[in-house]
């Protein structure tokens, strides 16, 4: 009798929790739920932009831009006939040549979240030749929510028009580590630059055919660019043009004025007004491409290694003939 009784308190005792797990679980539930509908709770505080102080920060950022290259007008602004000269710290100026939405990003089989509160308008800029006050593209492992897979989260300018031969001067510091003022905004911990990191500028459009202008440094090789070109399938089998550069210092370690002159039969790379590669070959880009401003990761699978940024001065366009 007595194990009987024994036997009936422990059942009775485990079907008490039972109810109460199950009790905490429904009420979990509906409180989910309910802010869900209300949108306050999880769901959309885990896609709220992190303010930094003179950021992009809001909702709007720039995800009102085209989804891809097809849908812009050769020379979109008012002024891209005549050449322009951004400021990249003043928003209004960023906001009229630039875009970026949010989407997952696949590059060669690296994986990363382009989040529009990874752009940074209108922040102080510090280190060596920098401009008071500029642009920040971020890369860290904060809110990866567009790919089951992605461990990063980045910041990637698009620019608003298709632009044609020309010469483009980007004044930017190169992927590098998080320090002085961005550390404070950004809230981090002093660190060195994330080894997989790779930042890009470049020319694009695959509309009809590939065609394609870039310069790209990796963080873990900071005394090498890599330049390259594509000329699309119908000419030469989407080939890649490749030539890496070795510079004679860590190129990252303080703003370049770095320069592409395309010409009909011309292809110049240059740092700080001294070429680096002139490609020698027979066919060269000619459809009207936009520009694209990177910080991604480069490793498959891409793995979160660390933070970086760029920071980006001005960005300047002169048509040729």
């Amino acid at each position: 009798a007595y194990s009987r009784s024994r036997m009936a308190a422990h059942s009775s005792g485990r079907a008490w929790w039972l109810g109460l797990i199950a009790a905490v679980a429904i009420a979990c539930f509906v409180s989910l739920t309910i802010l869900r509908l209300t949108g306050t709770g999880y769901d959309s505080m885990r896609i709220r932009p992190h303010k930094m102080e003179g950021g992009w920060g809001g909702d709007g950022g720039f995800a009102d831009g085209p989804a891809s290259d097809s849908s812009l007008s050769k020379n979109g602004a008012s002024d891209a006939n005549e050449g322009w000269e951004v400021d990249f710290g003043d928003e209004d100026q960023v906001r009229k040549h630039f875009y970026i939405d949010e989407r997952p990003l696949y590059t060669y089989n690296s994986v990363s979240c382009i989040r529009k509160d990874h752009v940074h308008v209108g922040v102080p800029l510090v280190g060596p030749k920098s401009p008071p006050r500029g642009t920040l593209l971020v890369m860290d492992s904060r809110s990866p929510d567009c790919n089951h897979k992605a461990q990063i989260s980045t910041g990637h300018l698009h620019g608003r028009d298709l632009l044609h031969y020309g010469h483009f001067t980007f004044k930017m510091r190169l992927a590098h580590a998080m320090e002085d003022t961005q550390l404070r905004l950004m809230r981090a911990d002093p660190e060195d630059v994330a080894p997989n990191a790779m930042s890009c500028f470049a020319l694009y459009t695959n509309t009809t055919e590939h065609n394609e202008i870039a310069a790209c440094f990796r963080a873990s090789q900071p005394d090498h660019l890599s330049l390259s070109f594509f000329v699309g399938k119908g000419v030469d089998g989407d080939k890649i043009h490749l030539k890496r550069q070795t510079m004679p210092k860590n190129v990252s370690a303080e703003f370049h004025d770095f320069s592409i002159l395309w010409e009909q039969d011309k292809i110049v790379f240059a740092v700080d007004d001294e070429t680096i590669w002139t490609p020698d070959y027979p066919t060269l880009p000619w459809e009207p491409m936009t520009l694209r401003l990177i910080l991604r990761p480069f490793n498959s699978p891409s793995k979160y290694e660390g933070k970086a940024q760029v920071a980006i001065g001005s960005v300047k366009y002169r048509p040729v003939e």
